[in-house]
């Protein structure tokens, strides 16, 4: 009989793991198994719980901020990130297991800034003396903040994940990589081309690709952050207006952002504070996405240990992710 983990890392038996009808498993492979619930459709869910008698079927009516397994939202406001389903569907190792929950509560607190801020202005617009500028020029810092070591998180994963698995080409004798993304995207203080981080690190042409196209958005972050970091407040001006903050887009660090062109602008080039903010967290999580697919074109991974269910999470703020899109394509502001 073999013995597995459970996500809070109890020991228990596979015997016991197929009591848990939407977790299938045929053999100890080294995993966590998370036993996050299940929603099974039309208000009912499946959830366990370990104990001395091994696993145990548990009484729940709904979760309120939490991930679970389900093969469709159990509300229309709960949402799917690709990476985190292919973290803990196929390779939620030990060592894995820390970098994915710090991933995915930054993304809770990234969705509870932009929301900070949406709620800063409807105080404003109540009582202007209740709100400052520096109540959203420091929101907006630690958004820049979190984006960035996001990267290096999802960088230590890439790290962890390719020194696990096999590849899908047996000849590939690839180097180790680097323990940060800049490292991995620069040469030199510049930028390299996929073909060079190709070459460099003789990984494959669709992982260097991968690290090419995320690297200029990843390159103006950067920029951003280590100004912040060793210059303070680097907002130099912040407009409050009666539909949403706003900063200038003809001065740095915002100048040349692809996004004004299709974001509405206001008189003298002022573009949205949410726009900003939106386009620096949709970058991010499209980093997420981007490596979840590559990674499955390049590695042999384990088997899916829920192949009929994707992972859904529920966060009090998660929703306004939803948003984001809107935000960067015309519609940040407040309509009065």
């Amino acid at each position: 009989m073999g013995v597995i983990f459970l996500g809070n890392v109890v020991p228990i038996s596979i015997a016991d793991i197929e009591k848990v009808s939407y977790i299938k498993l045929d053999s100890f492979d080294g995993r966590v198994i998370p036993m996050q619930p299940c929603y099974l459709g039309e208000s009912n869910w499946e959830a366990w719980i370990s104990t001395e008698a091994g696993l145990l079927p548990m009484k729940i009516v709904d979760v309120k901020d939490a991930c679970y397994f389900s093969k469709e939202p159990a509300k229309a406001t709960d949402i799917n990130i690709r990476f985190i389903s292919l973290i803990m569907k196929r390779a939620y190792y030990k060592d894995l297991v820390h970098f994915e929950n710090g991933i995915l509560e930054d993304i809770n607190n990234l969705s509870a800034s932009i929301s900070k801020i949406n709620l800063f202005h409807d105080i404003w617009r109540s009582d202007n003396e209740k709100i400052s500028h520096r109540f959203v020029t420091t929101e907006m810092e630690y958004i820049f903040k979190v984006c960035r070591s996001l990267f290096d998180l999802l960088q230590e994963v890439i790290m962890k994940i390719w020194s696990r698995f096999k590849y899908n080409d047996v000849n590939l004798n690839t180097k180790k990589l680097k323990p940060t993304f800049s490292r991995m995207v620069f040469s030199d203080n510049k930028l390299s081309t996929a073909e060079e981080i190709a070459e460099r690190f003789l990984i494959p042409i669709q992982l260097a690709k991968f690290y090419q196209r995320n690297g200029v958005f990843f390159s103006w972050l950067r920029s951003y952050r280590d100004k912040i970091s060793h210059g303070g407040n680097s907002i130099q001006s912040l407009y409050i207006m009666d539909d949403g903050f706003a900063i200038s887009t003809d001065t740095s660090p915002f100048k040349d952002l692809h996004i004004w062109e299709s974001a509405e602008l206001k008189a003298n080039g002022l573009g949205s504070v949410r726009s900003v903010v939106s386009y620096s967290i949709l970058n991010t999580l499209h980093a997420l996405e981007d490596f979840s697919t590559v990674i499955q074109s390049i590695m042999q991974l384990p088997p899916d240990i829920a192949p009929e269910h994707e992972v859904y999470i529920r966060g009090e703020n998660l929703s306004i992710l939803m948003e984001l899109h809107k935000y960067c394509e015309g519609d940040a502001w407040i309509k009065i």
